[in-house]
């Protein structure tokens, strides 16, 4: 499905995957990481690996990866708002490969 926002025109168009990954292939690959649950989590572990790949994070600010994610390692949306998780996913662009 697409999600369009006007009221954040840095991000026209986001486009959700739900994927099954073995390895670490595709997440290498990626230009961000996101974490986008919608129930508080003990422990993202898909951050962690964002994060040790040098990956720009993005990821609700809630549960584990609310504490996880420090200032300037990722950053954290209000949960269950997509134009928090827009806003949020525009200021990664450039940040990090």
């Amino acid at each position: 499905c697409f999600y369009r926002q006007s009221d954040v025109p840095e991000v026209t168009e986001l486009t959700w995957l739900l994927l099954t990954v073995t390895g670490m292939g595709l997440l290498e690959r990626a230009e961000i990481v996101l974490h986008a649950s919608t129930a508080p989590e003990p422990f993202g572990l898909v951050v962690v690996e964002g994060m040790a790949l040098g990956k720009a994070v993005v990821a609700s600010d809630h549960g584990g990866p609310a504490e996880m994610i420090r200032e300037g390692e990722g950053l954290l949306f209000e949960p269950r708002s997509a134009v928090s998780l827009a806003a949020a996913a525009a200021m990664t662009r450039g940040a990090r490969t």
